[in-house]
């Protein structure tokens, strides 16, 4: 809402308040917006970028929060699949020295039958 200059009243050009003197009132009437409004504006701004950035920061939170979750999972398949494949690897060493056993006791076996 815009209104032309009126005497003793305070309005808000672009570059913030003024009071009118009496240079401006030999000027041409010009369109203004009373400082209250402006007011008003910046603070419904104001409020509604605070609201947004509140919105953005639990937003950001469940983010951090499902992403810690999904981490402490993670380390934990990890340590479970390391787990795995150590006593896999064990096993597998343990069958492969008795058939290696098994191997030289028969390579032994047959040069001593010789």
């Amino acid at each position: 809402v815009a209104s032309t200059i009126n005497a003793k009243q305070e309005y808000c050009p672009i570059g913030g308040c003024i009071k009118e003197d009496s240079f401006m009132e030999k000027l041409q009437p010009k369109k203004y917006v009373p400082c209250a409004l402006i007011l008003v504006f910046k603070v419904q701004y104001e409020t509604e970028t605070g609201e947004e950035i509140d919105e953005a920061l639990k937003v950001a939170a469940q983010n951090f929060e499902q992403l810690s979750i999904a981490v402490k999972v993670f380390v934990l398949c990890s340590s479970q699949m390391l787990e795995h494949i150590y006593n896999q690897t064990k096993e597998e060493t343990v069958s492969l020295i008795e058939v290696l056993e098994k191997q030289f006791d028969q390579l032994f076996t047959s040069l001593d039958s010789r």
